[in-house]
């Protein structure tokens, strides 16, 4: 930190110090240009920064489409391709083996798709579940 400025104790002289030598390091001393008086320059106080939090929440996630998730719906919702999409595969199993809660899921899948917002963020707990199947096979094994 480099000191460009300081007051004598003495006259109270403002120095400035415009070819700073010997004077960038606090803690030095140097002679005032006015009176002669010899002074320790102090180190300058810390100017205290504040530090404002972001209530925005980042995403987390894989960021998903609407329109795709509607696309998904219209043709493959019967099968529960939108919820494959969504990465949530057990539902999207029920919706495969049902044939989309026998046509009912089908037209709640659709309208489910079109609340969602333009683009949205998926959390898969995919791969946490095989990791725990992996486990699982290593230990019986």
């Amino acid at each position: 930190m480099q000191i460009t400025a300081a007051q004598c104790p003495q006259c109270g002289a403002n120095l400035n110090f415009d070819c700073p030598r010997n004077v960038d390091i606090p803690g030095i001393s140097v002679n005032c240009y006015f009176c002669g008086t010899p002074f320790i320059i102090q180190q300058p106080e810390p100017v205290p920064v504040e530090v404002k939090s972001c209530d925005r929440k980042l995403p987390v996630g894989r960021r998903k489409e609407r329109k795709i998730a509607v696309l998904c719906a219209l043709v493959g919702g019967m099968f529960g391709l939108n919820w494959f999409y969504e990465e949530k595969i057990v539902i999207g199993l029920v919706y495969l083996f049902t044939a989309g809660f026998f046509g009912i899921g089908w037209l709640v899948s659709i309208v489910y798709s079109l609340s969602r917002p333009k683009t949205y963020y998926v959390q898969s707990n995919l791969g946490k579940i095989l990791k725990q199947i992996e486990k699982a096979g290593n230990i019986n094994a």
